[in-house]
């Protein structure tokens, strides 16, 4: 049985960084994320690291764990303009619920 990651793509204000951006684990790509978008992947239980990637920009590498038949859950946005300009120059932001089986590390 396989884990799933979960990513939400949202934020308050305006994104300076428009299209979509390249979710990474371990390395490879599993896909992609809109603004205002949702998606889930597969992977396999254990310890992974994502990324994402827009353009020249990338964010820092997360390192998380995942259970079997476990669901991790993370939040992202671009650097935002008003009403917050200081808030996560890059992607990130980790959902602070994690759902069966995964751990924030």
């Amino acid at each position: 049985m396989s884990a799933t990651l979960r990513l939400t793509r949202e934020g308050v204000g305006i994104e300076l960084i428009r299209g979509q951006f390249e979710i990474a684990v371990d390395g490879k790509s599993v896909g992609s994320v809109k603004y205002g978008e949702t998606v889930e992947t597969p992977i396999e239980p254990g310890r992974h690291a994502l990324r994402l990637r827009g353009g020249r920009c990338s964010s820092r590498e997360y390192s998380f764990d995942a259970a079997e038949g476990g669901i991790v859950t993370f939040r992202c946005h671009g650097a935002m303009v008003w009403p917050c300009p200081s808030l996560n120059r890059t992607w990130g932001s980790r959902s602070s619920g994690k759902e069966a089986g995964g751990t924030e590390r």
